[in-house]
């Protein structure tokens, strides 16, 4: 079965710089983020503009949302980390006042835990009503990028730009390093809902999957390394989307001999059934 892709253009019919976007489970709703502008949101069949904090453009770099929708976090690089709930938005910023460069976060699916990354700074994790600093690997400053959460936050992987890639289970964090020991461009990482499966993406290097408790490289379309800027898994674990900055798009999938494929998108694709949680 196939889809076709539409363009939902908010704003006008000029081109923007789309860098985070988001869903509800059934897809009713979407928020997405411009860098240099505004933030949009998806519901009741249109867009319309979704302001946090006045009316000024700001550098939106991550978002994400709760499975129905009801609430957001967004963060914008180099300024605020802002949460909608209840039906308005509010400053959520951990760990005081000064602006910061929010480049990854997370949340759980009824929105109750969340996780922040700082590029060039901190990890932070809201848990029962407040936020604390949730620091693997020593007390440096790390440049995060990417972070992913279970639905229901037990399980949490992060990844810094530059360094190495950390797993939350069981109640604390542990280096997860595939492929060697060398610091990588960790760019892009997935999870399913239950944190069995996750999918991690180097830029300038190669895509990794995690499935029955250990990583493996997953490589679509050569042997040639990529620069992967996004990924996105199915809450089961069973489908996966990779993207390449300057490149292509992969949708990669389990027919029924098990065994992981891999196919470039180029117009339709196959229908994907269940949430993508990127």
């Amino acid at each position: 079965m196939t889809v076709t892709w539409s363009e939902t253009q908010p704003a006008g019919n000029a081109d923007k710089d789309w860098r985070c976007c988001n869903m509800s489970s059934d897809g009713s709703k979407m928020l997405a983020g411009v860098y240099g502008g505004r933030l949009y949101l998806y519901s009741g069949g249109s867009w319309s503009e979704t302001q946090p904090a006045g009316d000024a453009n700001k550098n939106w770099r991550c978002c994400n949302m709760s499975s129905d929708g009801s609430k957001m976090l967004a963060g914008a690089d180099g300024g605020r980390l802002y949460l909608y709930s209840g039906g308005s938005w509010s400053e959520t910023q951990p760990a005081g006042d000064a602006n910061k460069y929010w480049n990854a976060t997370a949340m759980s699916s009824d929105g109750s835990k969340m996780l922040a990354g700082v590029n060039g700074g901190r990890l932070y994790l809201y848990s029962g009503g407040s936020w604390s600093e949730t620091q693997p690997a020593g007390d440096a400053n790390k440049n995060w990028r990417c972070c992913n959460m279970s639905s229901d936050g037990s399980k949490m992987l992060a990844g810094v730009n530059g360094g190495r890639l950390y797993l939350y289970s069981g109640g604390s964090w542990s280096e997860t390093q595939p492929a060697g020991n060398a610091n990588k461009y960790w760019y892009a990482t997935a999870m399913s809902s239950d944190g069995s499966k996750m999918l991690a993406g180097v830029y300038g290097g190669r895509l990794y999957l995690y499935s029955g408790g250990s990583w493996s490289e997953t490589q679509p379309a050569g042997n040639e390394n990529k620069n992967w800027y996004a990924t996105a898994m199915s809450s089961d674990g069973s489908k996966m989307l990779a993207g390449v900055y300057g490149g292509r798009l992969y949708l990669g999938y389990y027919p029924l001999d098990g065994t992981l494929r891999w196919t470039e998108l180029t117009g339709g694709m196959q229908m994907l059934s269940g949430g993508m949680r990127g």
